[in-house]
């Protein structure tokens, strides 16, 4: 899922064009993309036949007409010496909440970057088609993202990612293929990844990721124990996620570029991270350290008062023996199905860790499988 921004999506001023000659003075003005492999551009359910480019300019109140070009007639000389951030959203986000928050963060990183780029790929719209989606991430990441990674790179400057949520999963998979470029900085935020991706040794609970680990000079992982997002991926998968990592993180050798910085005390939930004023100044410093060719002091860091604190392991979020879920949606049942009811109202509970799932609506077993094959 991709934060609200604290902008709506109607009063937006922006309006988008790939045909737009640059002024003279351009260089020297931040500069702002989507790159698109969503169908039609928008569509959060099909992939386009080829990846699409457009210029945004924030000049209007009203949304003018989209005038997109193919990615790869697209004039790469203009990321040149630049200074680049690409942008990877999550599940369910909206063309409009992409923009919205491409806005935004492009304004709190504008002294750190000349280029913003907001990737979209597509995402689903459901909570229930989450498995789905993720199949759909895993492909953006390894047919497309990875090759506009290797376009880009040579170019520019510097080469950053901030990725949330399962766009932190699409953002891994495209640095792990086998031609995929190296970058400077990995910042995933409320990661919807496995903790073990970071996990640097051989054998059971270890990375698949390798080649990722090595592809980001320095990775900066982002979590908040406030989160109440991501504990209902154990649906999914019984692993911990590195946005709400456990007691397996205190076990298992951590990769050495990776930093952990636990933000429970400033973020709230799990839309929470792009409105925060100190994951932004906590950017900016880690991008100076990768200007200066120098590392951060420690690798385990707490936000605490709005200070920052080092620690010689990493904080992990209390596992919860109860959280529930309670989901209410309407799914066409027919009225004779065996073993089911006609009530087309779900109400759900799950037991965080136990995968304990019940219905007084509607038969046990046909709901799980359901909510698996969606």
């Amino acid at each position: 899922m991709l934060p609200n921004s604290s902008l709506s999506s109607s009063s937006s001023s922006f309006s988008l064009s790939s045909s737009v000659s640059l002024a003279s003075n351009d260089d020297d003005e931040q500069q702002l993309y989507l790159i698109s492999n969503r169908k039609n551009f928008i569509d959060r359910y099909e992939f386009s036949m080829s990846t699409k480019i457009a210029r945004v300019f924030f000049s209007s109140r009203e949304k003018a007409e989209e005038d997109f070009e193919q990615f790869i007639d697209h004039n790469a000389e203009k990321f040149k010496k630049r200074k680049i951030l690409i942008l990877i959203h999550g599940f369910t986000v909206t063309y409009e909440g992409a923009v919205d928050t491409l806005e935004q963060v492009a304004y709190e990183v504008n002294k750190s970057y000349d280029i913003v780029i907001g990737y979209l790929y597509p995402a689903g719209a459901k909570f229930y088609q989450y498995s789905k989606a993720k199949k759909r991430g895993l492909r953006a990441a390894r047919a497309y993202l990875s090759n506009i990674l290797r376009r880009i790179q040579p170019l520019a400057q510097r080469l950053d990612i901030a990725a949330h949520s399962m766009g932190t999963i699409v953002a891994m998979n495209a640095l792990n293929q086998s031609q995929s470029p190296k970058i400077n900085n990995l910042f995933l935020l409320g990661g919807a990844i496995n903790e073990t991706s970071i996990f640097d040794c051989d054998g059971h609970k270890c990375t698949h990721l390798q080649q990722a680990l090595t592809n980001a000079s320095k990775i900066y992982i982002f979590y908040s124990c406030n989160d109440a997002i991501l504990p209902w991926l154990h649906l999914f998968n019984p692993t911990q996620t590195v946005g709400s990592p456990g007691e397996e993180i205190l076990k298992k050798p951590i990769a050495h570029n990776v930093y952990l910085i636990n933000t429970t005390s400033i973020v709230k939930d799990h839309s929470g991270y792009y409105k925060s004023q100190e994951i932004f100044e906590f950017f900016k410093k880690a991008v100076d350290c990768s200007d200066r060719k120098e590392d951060l002091s420690d690798r385990y860091f707490t936000f605490e008062s709005g200070k920052l604190t080092s620690h010689l392991k990493p904080k992990i979020c209390p596992r919860k023996d109860g959280i529930w879920l309670t989901i209410r949606t309407q799914l066409p049942i027919p009225k004779r199905k065996p073993n089911s009811f006609s009530q087309t109202t779900i109400e759900a509970t799950t037991i965080y860790g136990t995968e304990n799932i019940f219905s007084t609506h509607y038969n046990t077993e046909n709901w799980k499988n359901d909510l698996y094959t969606l």
